[in-house]
């Protein structure tokens, strides 16, 4: 596949003057194909298969960075997405070339709750994991949240509170805002584990002391009848001391009893 994306480059993505819009959507939706059904699991073959991500976009990445200035707000987010889900530790250009994009797009007041979600999240977990982005583009976005609060699902809330916790960013009238919308909507809906593992981080980032909210967090988790993955294991763990330093009068056994399989 690397091969022939190289080899054929001109074919897949042929640039006409005019049509510089079309060529740049046409772009980030082959990469978007690529990161979305290409395996995400290769062994003992792992660190190949990132050498060959990173030789692929290499061969694309003067081209990555000229389409952000024509993508729309649907083609920046999907390329957002493109090189979270590559998770290349390089590249940091083509990220600022998407942040300065988003930018403008925040400006002209493009950006609806999808875009803000996928966006944040994209940036929080970026390179590997290793986050990029400057603080400037979390201050920028901040007012659109707050826009938008009302409009995201507890998923999404998830991605939006780990991305500020994360970076130790956000204002308190944010986190004050975050914090009520997912007391009320964490009574009300039950917590799958991705969505728990953002919450728990979180809070934890945060060193929250909100009793109401921590006992929604973990009431809505034991409503899930789902075992939990291990992948989502550690945010668990560092929970229980947290909460038993903080907290050491709960009775955790039931949360606890969670982490059975993973262990």
């Amino acid at each position: 596949m690397k091969k022939l994306l190289i080899l054929r480059k001109e074919q897949l993505c042929p640039k006409v003057e005019g049509q510089e819009a079309k060529w740049a959507t046409g772009m980030v939706n082959l990469f978007n194909s690529l990161a979305t059904n290409r395996p995400t699991k290769f062994g003992v073959y792992s660190q190949y298969a990132k050498d060959e991500i990173d030789e692929l976009i290499a061969h694309y990445e003067d081209d990555l960075q000229e389409t952000c200035g024509h993508l729309d707000e649907e083609g920046i987010t999907r390329l957002s997405q493109v090189m979270y889900l590559l998770k290349t530790k390089k590249y940091e250009n083509i990220w600022w070339r998407i942040e300065n994009r988003v930018h403008d797009l925040a400006e002209s007041g493009k950006l609806d709750a999808y875009h803000i979600t996928n966006i944040l999240r994209s940036f929080s977990k970026s390179q590997d994991n290793q986050m990029s982005g400057s603080p400037k583009l979390f201050v920028h976005l901040e007012p659109l949240v707050l826009e938008h609060l009302e409009e995201f699902s507890l998923r999404d809330l998830g991605h939006i509170a780990y991305a500020y916790s994360i970076r130790a960013l956000g204002n308190p009238e944010l986190h004050t805002a975050l914090e009520k919308r997912l007391t009320e909507l964490t009574t009300t809906d039950v917590l799958d584990y991705p969505s728990s593992s953002n919450l728990l981080y979180y809070l934890m980032f945060r060193d929250c002391k909100n009793e109401t909210l921590w006992k929604s967090v973990i009431e809505a988790t034991l409503e899930n009848p789902d075992t939990l993955p291990i992948v989502y294991y550690k945010p668990f763990k560092l929970a229980k001391f947290y909460l038993q330093s903080h907290f050491p009068e709960w009775d955790l056994n039931g949360f606890t009893d969670r982490f059975w399989y993973s262990e």
